[in-house]
């Protein structure tokens, strides 16, 4: 003999009546007396009951709509260290230009320019 249908739901977290529409669907057995043999029956439930979060997964692996974690990661690290490398060269870029419009020191304009930079890196 094993335990009710309630005492089952209760121990796999579920309501009783999941468990109900389960047995119904054929994807678990009660005994003869209509008690739950809980070993038996929770081999039946993780083999014939699939989550269905991980079926949507399952299907989008399918689709190609995943992609690989390690790869994302390494993309966004590419992309942030292009957009930090772009910015550090931003002075040695713009500094002649502002130089010859503001009519000063080359040099004094790039080196103020890179530590402004620097500074606005450090704070990201």
């Amino acid at each position: 003999m094993g335990v009710s249908i309630r005492e089952y739901a209760r121990q796999r977290d579920v309501s009783d009546t999941v468990v109900r529409k389960t047995l119904k669907q054929g994807r678990i057995t009660a005994e003869a007396d209509v008690t739950i043999d809980v070993e038996r029956t929770d081999r039946e439930w993780s083999a014939n009951t699939a989550n269905p979060q991980t079926n949507r997964v399952r299907l989008k692996q399918l689709k190609g709509e995943l992609i690989d974690r390690n790869e994302a990661i390494a993309h966004v690290f590419r992309l942030a260290r292009q957009k930090h490398d772009a910015r550090q060269t931003w002075p040695a870029m713009i500094s002649g230009q502002m130089t010859a419009e503001l009519e000063t020191n080359a040099h004094q304009l790039h080196v103020t320019l890179e530590r402004y930079v620097r500074e606005h890196l450090e704070e990201l």
